[in-house]
């Protein structure tokens, strides 16, 4: 059977259903006055909240990989997460380029964002800049994993690019607008990856680079986390687990 391949792609505003709701109710929708409008984005935002505590929303699962930071014990859901249905523990390589790869950067010095110390950093002098990493001849690597560690605050518009030559770039991940948050990780699962020699960030909204640490992560091994119930934790002897 043939199919469209599209799904979801009808968009309702908050008033359109109050209108709708209305006239099914017998009454125009010019005939709504403000407080009535408002009274119904209230019993809306009522009837949504109700339905996180009636069971799992499967509409809104969503994966986020969150970066570890040493001695840093609390780490907070993505705006709008209600719960935590499965956690792993990751871990990865970091492959380095050959005698034939290397580092570069449109400015700023580029190893300073591959060299494992978070106090430096790529600073870049012009907007719109990359940071790239060349593996070198015969050693393509298949990423599962990239992370970029800021060096500053601000909203970045990141493409994650990849090529089998250094000339001739393809998107690999189109990141969006992404509110950074100075040496706080962000992560980005790769999925499907490609194995390829060049890997590459480049900003595209007019903003200048600052970056701590831009790291390709490859053969990811995870432990499955188990939850603790407010009994066990409570009686677990020591609570202050160090990195």
């Amino acid at each position: 059977m043939a199919y469209s391949g599209t799904i979801g792609q009808t968009v309702i505003q908050v008033q359109d259903l109050i209108d709708h709701g209305a006239r099914r109710a017998g009454k125009l929708a010019e005939e709504l006055t403000s407080e009535q409008i408002y009274s119904a984005k209230q019993s809306l935002f009522y009837l949504l909240s109700n339905l996180a505590n009636i069971g799992i929303n499967y509409w809104a699962i969503g994966q986020k990989v969150i970066g570890l930071k040493a001695d840093q014990a609390i780490y907070y859901l993505p705006v709008g997460g209600i719960d935590v249905l499965n956690a792993n523990y990751r871990t990865m390589n970091r492959p380095t380029p050959n005698a034939f790869g290397g580092y570069s950067a449109s400015s700023g010095i580029a190893n300073n964002a591959f060299d494992n110390d978070i106090d430096t950093a790529c600073v870049q002098s012009a907007p719109n800049g990359n940071i790239s990493v060349d593996y070198g001849t015969d050693n393509p690597i298949y990423a599962g994993s990239i992370g970029i560690l800021p060096g500053v605050s601000g909203s970045f518009d990141i493409l994650l690019e990849i090529s089998t030559d250094g000339s001739t770039w393809t998107v690999l991940e189109d990141t969006g607008v992404t509110t950074w948050v100075d040496n706080e990780w962000v992560w980005y699962q790769i999925d499907p990856g490609a194995t390829v020699q060049y890997y590459r960030m480049r900003e595209t909204g007019g903003n200048t680079l600052q970056v701590r640490e831009f790291y390709v992560g490859n053969n990811s091994r995870e432990v499955p986390m188990a939850r603790l119930n407010r009994d066990d934790y409570v009686s677990l002897p020591n609570k202050n687990f160090t990195a």
